[in-house]
C-alpha cells in the first residue's frame, strides 16, 4: 500500500472518531445528541415488540417450525385447547368478536322456514373426499349484511326431494342441483362456546 493511501486511511479513521467523540459529548436535545441516538439504536438490540402474539390459558399460538429449527407466527390462527381446533377470529352470531373453527357457509335450508341448514358440496372432478367439520350459515338481514356467522357440526349426507335458499328475509323453494352432495347439519353451536374477544387501541 502507498504512503498517500495509508495516510487518507488514517485520516479517515480519525474523522470517524472526532465525530463519534463530538456526538457522545454534545448537549442533549442538539443535532449532534440526535444523531447519537441513532447510533445507540443502531448498536442496541432491538426490544420485543409488544404486538407479538400471546397465549392465553385456552387459545394458545401457533408456529410452522422449519427442519433447520427457524420458526414463524402462523397469522391470524389460533389452537383452542379446550375445543382441540384451530381457530380464527371473526363475527359470531350473537355479534360478538369469537374465535371460530373453520366453517363452509351455507344458505340452503331443507325447510319452508329456513331453520333447518343444509350443506351443499360440489361432487366434480377433483372434489371428492370428506366433507368439513362445520358449516356456517351467515345473518343475511339488512342489518348484519352477512357478518355474523352462526356454526353448525356437519352430520350426515341427505337427499333433499327440494331445497329453501334465504335471500335477505325470505326464503325461497328452489330445485336440486346434479353434481351436488348435500348434507345435514346439526343446531347452532352456542356462540359462547367460543373465546370471545374485544378490540382495544393504545392510549
Amino acid at each position: 500500500m502507498k504512503l498517500l493511501d495509508v495516510t487518507r486511511s488514517a485520516l479517515g479513521a480519525c474523522v470517524v472518531y472526532v465525530a463519534m467523540a463530538a456526538c457522545s459529548n454534545a448537549p442533549e436535545g442538539s443535532a449532534a445528541s440526535a444523531g447519537g441516538g441513532l447510533l445507540d439504536g443502531l448498536l442496541q438490540p432491538v426490544p420485543a415488540a409488544a404486538a407479538d402474539p400471546t397465549s392465553g390459558s385456552r387459545l394458545k399460538v401457533e408456529y410452522r417450525v422449519a427442519e433447520d429449527g427457524s420458526r414463524t407466527v402462523l397469522s391470524s390462527v389460533w389452537f383452542d385447547v379446550k375445543r382441540k381446533e384451530e381457530c380464527s377470529f371473526g363475527q359470531a352470531s350473537d355479534g360478538k368478536q369469537r374465535c371460530l373453527p373453520a366453517s363452509t357457509l351455507s344458505s340452503y335450508y331443507a325447510d319452508s322456514a329456513c331453520t333447518q341448514l343444509v350443506l351443499a358440496l360440489y361432487s366434480g372432478p377433483g372434489c371428492a373426499g370428506s366433507p368439513p367439520h362445520y358449516a356456517g350459515s351467515p345473518d343475511l338481514s339488512a342489518c348484519q349484511s352477512g357478518l355474523a356467522t352462526a356454526i353448525h357440526e356437519v352430520a350426515a349426507a341427505v337427499s333433499p326431494p327440494t331445497l329453501f335458499f334465504k335471500a335477505s328475509d325470505s326464503c325461497v323453494q328452489i330445485s336440486t342441483v346434479p353434481g351436488y352432495l348435500y348434507y345435514a347439519t346439526g343446531p347452532e353451536i352456542p356462540p359462547s362456546s367460543f373465546v370471545a374477544a374485544s378490540i382495544k387501541v393504545d392510549p
